[in-house]
């Protein structure tokens, strides 16, 4: 029996073969000597499930933080019964190293067993066909007044590595060790697993909920009242200070509107209705730089004297190629979806909106500056590192339309932003366990967030987009939350 007196962490793997929510984690622990005041439920439970490092920095499988989910359970929240009396059974304290073993510790098992409140449950995507390794963590703690020593029963069920423990809380703690049989216990040196059992259904339907939707409602034919109508807007939160968004003037050509949804690698673009047929579409970078500091990306002269730089900015606009043929998937979603490719490409009929996908296109966070400005009078009014993309329109290969800009903002592993009721709205540049949770929900059939957020990796490599959310967009969304560097590479660069 392994302690979970107050500062122990203890964890045990376990291999999850069919996609469903756990519902029900039942746990079998023992107190030390049979002592606990004022009963067995005088105690506070923090349970989390974790990913799977099959390789620690210990030479031993161990949880991945932080937690893929993670539960306190209050007493009164969930049921203890005494599973077993007359036992003559062993305590073991791992900390402080080498531990202290008591061969005679209890003689009573019990029995937690916690309700997972409906609607908190932790979905498990693994599969027959491609299993998952999760980690179940357990740390109790004793309420105001309450005395006792928990321990978390071993099993003699034994499954793939070691069961690991660490001092510290979930929050906080020192590195992972295993967890093996010690001097004086019959099976000394030997592994040990941890004994608990997770209650599971399938995860049902998916359950809509509202959303920002991806370019809902743009109009293409609106541009901010200042500097003659040349920028282009959606609403007037677009447009600083006392500027709004109104109809474009009349004089003023319009072809394309971009919707700015912070995404991965798509740039969704808009069809104006008046902009007519057989049209292609030009997609350049604007990688612009000050001219006395050429470490410093631009966009406009202001951001290199925002920078302490005397300027001015000087653009260079690469041309990254054209819009491909869009297609629609699945058919009938009306969702279309074209690659950017290499030669000029002309369309008869474009549809109203088109999200354009590419590794030309790239995460806002791939620059090889620490930070500069996003573009003035956008949605984003901050500091941040972006790509600028500028589209434009064209009948003939010859003249195109005014330039038309977009700058990614969002960040690697960054999808969404949790809003207010359980609304999901737009990436906010912060990854963190919503945009997580968001890519497991699509993942299951629930499109709480459209693909173009969530579509961050592939088979092919990291960022490749490919229209499928999959595992890779999973471990991409733990892997930005945790910090750790985008793996692929910038505009141009395909894995």
């Amino acid at each position: 029996w392994w302690d979970e007196a107050a500062g122990i962490l203890l964890a045990d793997d376990f291999e999850c073969t069919e996609n469903g929510k756990i519902t029900e984690i039942r746990v079998w622990g023992s107190w030390y000597n049979d002592f606990v005041i004022p009963d067995a439920g005088s105690v506070r439970f923090t349970l989390s499930f974790h990913a799977d490092d099959p390789q620690g920095p210990g030479g031993w499988s161990e949880p991945v933080d932080p937690p893929l989910w993670i539960y306190t359970f209050e007493p009164g929240t969930y049921s203890y019964e005494a599973y077993m009396f007359g036992l003559e059974e062993g305590f073991f304290e791992p900390w402080p190293a080498p531990g202290f073993y008591d061969p005679t510790g209890d003689t009573i098992c019990w029995l937690y067993t916690f309700p997972v409140p409906e609607g908190e449950e932790f979905v498990q995507l693994g599969s027959e066909g491609e299993p998952i390794v999760y980690w179940l963590d357990v740390q109790a703690e004793m309420v105001e007044g309450a005395e006792g020593v928990f321990g978390w029963k071993t099993s003699l069920f034994h499954w793939n590595d070691d069961a690991v423990w660490a001092y510290g809380t979930e929050v906080v703690h020192d590195p992972w060790q295993e967890l093996r049989y010690p001097p004086g216990h019959p099976f000394v040196g030997e592994s040990i697993d941890l004994a608990f059992m997770l209650i599971s259904e399938p995860a049902g339907p998916p359950v809509k909920r509202p959303l920002a939707e991806d370019c809902a409602s743009i109009d293409p034919g609106t541009r901010c009242d200042v500097d003659g109508g040349a920028i282009p807007c959606v609403n007037n939160d677009d447009c600083a200070g006392e500027s709004h968004c109104v109809p474009a003037p009349a004089d003023q050509p319009e072809l394309d509107a971009v919707c700015y949804a912070p995404k991965t690698r798509y740039l969704s673009i808009a069809r104006n209705p008046d902009q007519g047929d057989h049209t292609m579409r030009r997609v350049m970078l604007q990688d612009g730089y000050c001219a006395d500091v050429p470490g410093f990306r631009c966009v406009t002269d202001q951001d290199c004297l925002d920078a302490g730089a005397a300027g001015p900015c000087i653009a260079e606009d690469v041309v990254l190629g054209w819009v491909g043929s869009p297609s629609e998937n699945p058919v009938g979603s009306g969702e279309w979806y074209a690659n950017i490719v290499p030669a000029e490409h002309y369309e008869t009929t474009w549809p109203d909106v088109v999200h354009v996908m590419g590794c030309e296109i790239a995460h806002a966070n791939l620059s090889n500056v620490t930070e500069q400005h996003c573009k003035p009078n956008s949605i984003v009014d901050e500091i941040c590192v972006k790509h600028c993309y500028i589209v434009q329109a064209s009948y003939d290969g010859l003249d195109y339309s005014e330039e038309l800009m977009l700058c990614t903002t969002s960040t690697w592993g960054d999808t969404c932003a949790a809003g207010p009721a359980g609304l999901v709205v737009p990436a906010n540049g912060i990854p963190n366990l919503a945009d997580i949770m968001v890519s497991i929900a699509y993942y299951q059939g629930d499109h709480v967030a459209p693909l173009t957020w969530v579509d961050i990796a592939s088979s092919v490599g990291p960022g490749v987009p490919e229209q499928v959310v999959g595992l890779g967009e999973i471990m991409g969304g733990i892997d930005g939350y945790q910090g750790i560097p985008y793996p692929g590479f910038g505009p141009k660069n395909c894995p």
